[in-house]
């Protein structure tokens, strides 16, 4: 449990220190410098015949058969939840 906590705040702290504004150097701060990016449309992650990236592979064309990997938990209450540990 300690580990996937010290997972998340590495994480959060490499998100803080990428963005601009978050206390970094201005040195890239023009007129624009608040104003937001150009939204790119997501790219279409459909199916790739010559994948090269991983999103790609991951997304590659083949013939197998698509499985349900949705978990069924014997334990969840009709709510949803789970009881607590003992």
């Amino acid at each position: 449990m300690r580990g996937l906590f010290a997972v998340l705040g590495l994480l959060l702290l490499t998100t803080l220190a990428a963005c601009p504004g978050a206390g970094g150097s201005s040195r890239d701060a023009g007129p624009d410098a608040g104003a937001l990016p150009d939204l790119q449309p997501a790219p279409d992650l459909g199916c790739y015949s010559n994948p090269q990236t991983h999103v790609e592979i991951i997304n590659a064309c083949t013939s197998s058969q698509s499985l349900d990997k949705t978990p069924r938990l014997p334990l969840a209450r009709p709510d949803g939840t789970l009881p607590p540990l003992p």
